[in-house]
């Protein structure tokens, strides 16, 4: 046991060395935090222990999901292999791998506690006294073993497809959904808080809460947990074992085009959406029904009092950062190849490269946004036709600024250590800033100024607004394009370091 502790201690090591399982952690934990923040100030739907809670889980939950790749992650990096030949057996050392995204996902509940420190200004929001510290410790110690338990099924079942990443979102939603996790001021359907007994989450954070619990649900989690960690952890350990040329004289435009169209046929054939018809059936229909899901549910258990207006906010700025994220999705896998660095070391501003790697994101981005869109307007009471047209007219600015903003994070990120950063960064924070379940409005000032350096907030704002929704959607044209010069300005000054012989690594 003290061998088996001592590798996972060191795989958590390992995984923390990666700056991206940080910051996923990180921020979204803050951010989820915030909201909810945000949210118990302006409506007062949830109490403090309740919004920490949730965040803390939320982000360690998220950190867990990364379980469905760490085994071809490791491929990856060539040291699986030894790990299958290992002396201990290839069940304990796997199992060391796969448990250090949960285990290092534990430290998202001080984060969301902190956060929410911060944010109140105060520490005493949670006061639960001897008996309720040892309850909140012995629950945070059975959600990390419910985390580690389900993160064997997620490794042991997502091994077996080389398109995990695609289907690895579909591990978010439907579990918090099944676990009552966004049910805390409401209460879930009678079918579905039976069905949450079957996961073993649901008890930890009941407990986290103060809730009551029977006998029978903590029967049911041992049942559940044991089931988990040992029918699939053996499943995981038998898986694991050129350019155009330019004729003088002849048509530019014509030569311009076709490298477009050389660069698209390439993006959409290394395109992972497009791998299967069950990749492109997610990542089309599924994930963007579960997104809107998402952020309904959240907003109903934190008393939102417009679930149509925040449905559609929701598909706006997911139109916007699908989009950004497909076009530093493609930006990191070129500069992978060295792609990236040609092109920008023979051109000081290749305009073909660009139409060329938004085109499929933008593809991608129309559909999933018209899934979104006309799920929400589908689901609302009402079936208003006139904001149905106002949202679908908004559409194409979400798309533009999505466009502009994933240059921009792409640029940045040729000097960040982690390509994906700005992909991140957008995904997690423009929901906040744009005001999609707390509108900006409502929030204090210092964050209605953070909303005007982001684009989105003044589109998301035109759903409300009137005559002056011309100016914001300007606005955020503007600033879009201001962070897409900061992308290619970033890529212009690596490009002169690398010629100076100040950076010897490939941008």
């Amino acid at each position: 046991m003290i061998r088996q502790l001592r590798m996972t201690a060191f795989h958590v090591r390992q995984f923390v060395s990666v700056p991206y399982f940080i910051q996923l952690m990180v921020l979204t934990t803050v951010v989820t935090t915030l909201v909810q923040f945000l949210a118990a100030r302006a409506w007062g739907g949830i109490t403090p222990t309740q919004g920490w809670v949730r965040g803390g889980v939320i982000g360690m939950w998220t950190t867990t999901t990364c379980a469905a790749g760490i085994i071809g992650f490791e491929r990856h990096k060539g040291t699986l292999a030894h790990l299958v030949l290992a002396p201990i057996g290839v069940l304990r050392s796997l199992a060391a791998v796969v448990s250090a995204a949960a285990s290092f996902g534990l430290a998202a509940l001080p984060v969301a506690w902190c956060t929410w420190a911060v944010a109140s200004g105060s520490v005493d929001f949670t006061v639960p006294g001897w008996a309720g510290a040892v309850r909140m410790a012995a629950a945070a110690l059975l959600l990390l073993a419910g985390c580690l338990a389900l993160s064997l099924v997620i490794a042991a079942l997502f091994v077996l497809t080389p398109n995990a990443i695609a289907y690895e979102e579909l591990l978010l939603v439907p579990v918090f959904i099944a676990s009552g996790i966004l049910f805390t001021s409401t209460s879930p359907p009678a079918w579905l808080a039976a069905v949450s007994r079957f996961l073993p989450l649901s008890v930890p954070f009941d407990l986290l809460l103060g809730r009551p619990l029977g006998v029978v649900d903590a029967l049911g989690w041992l049942v559940c947990g044991r089931l988990a960690g040992a029918g699939r952890a053996a499943r995981a350990a038998g898986a694991a074992t050129g350019h155009p040329c330019r004729r003088p004289g002849g048509d530019l435009m014509s030569a311009f085009l076709r490298r477009v169209a050389s660069g698209v046929r390439v993006t959409w054939a290394s395109s992972t959406a497009f791998a299967t018809l069950g990749t492109a059936t997610v990542t089309l229909l599924v994930l963007p029904l579960l997104s809107i899901a998402y952020d309904v549910l959240l907003g109903a258990d934190l008393s939102a009092p417009d679930l149509v207006r925040t449905g559609y906010a929701a598909a706006l700025v997911a139109l916007a950062s699908s989009v950004c994220a497909g076009v530093v999705g493609t930006v990191a896998a070129d500069r992978n190849l060295g792609i990236f660095q040609e092109v920008h070391t023979r051109r000081r501003l290749d305009l073909a490269y660009w139409l060329a790697v938004a085109a499929v994101p933008a593809l991608l981005a129309v559909l999933t946004g018209a899934a979104a869109i006309g799920a929400v307007f589908v689901l609302s009471p009402a079936h208003d036709v006139a904001v149905l047209g106002r949202v679908v007219a908004l559409a194409p600015i979400a798309v533009v600024c999505g466009l502009l903003l994933g240059v921009g994070a792409a640029g940045i990120g040729v000097d960040l250590p982690d390509p994906y950063l700005g992909a991140t960064v957008v995904g997690t924070f423009l929901p906040l800033l744009a005001g999609v379940i707390v509108p900006l409005s409502a929030c204090p000032a210092w964050l209605r100024g953070l909303g005007a350096l982001a684009p989105m907030s003044g589109t998301v704002s035109a759903l409300d607004a009137g005559d002056d929704a011309g100016a914001l959607l300007a606005r955020d044209l503007l600033v879009a394009l201001a962070w897409a010069g900061a992308g290619l300005a970033a890529t212009r000054h690596a490009v002169h370091r690398l010629r100076a012989g100040l950076r010897r690594d490939v941008i």
